[in-house]
């Protein structure tokens, strides 16, 4: 039994759209870049006191389609990181005001610079960032092997 619009007015009753009342208006997403990102992490930063924390946050990032990816150096701090992330992710979430910001973690090799073992070694890495040196050498008539 149908009931008629004009006792369905006089009922308080009114009819909806199927497609209205299934609209859900989301909010829009901000655009966002390092920059927030890295201000963001560092915010996050005050939250967490631990020195690995610190560490985590303080690492390299790339930051695409909405992603962050951190790039840790070691397993430890992955460990870490995995603790962490939804605290971290949340924090980020909220300070960003982006729901769809996503975050993961990957392992890096870390750049690793050989040390200079021999005096002549030594002698040359100090040259490089004091050019001055070689002249003092020469002046002196030094001799770097004893």
């Amino acid at each position: 039994m149908e009931i008629e619009p004009a006792a369905r007015e006089a009922v308080g009753q009114t009819t909806a759209q199927p497609s209205e009342s299934l609209q859900v208006q989301e909010k829009d997403e901000i655009e966002f870049g390092e920059a927030q990102v890295s201000m963001a992490l560092k915010a996050c930063g005050k939250i967490f006191k631990k020195q690995t924390e610190q560490q985590i946050l303080k690492s390299a990032f790339v930051l695409e389609n909405k992603r962050v990816t951190l790039q840790l150096v070691n397993q430890t701090l992955l460990d870490f990181y995995q603790e962490m992330k939804q605290d971290i992710l949340d924090f980020l979430r909220k300070e960003i005001g982006s729901s769809q910001l996503q975050i993961e973690a990957i392992l890096v090799a870390a750049k690793s610079e050989a040390k200079p073992r021999t005096e002549q070694e030594k002698f040359t890495a100090m040259v490089e960032k004091n050019p001055a040196l070689k002249l003092l050498k020469d002046e002196l008539g030094l001799d770097l092997i004893y």
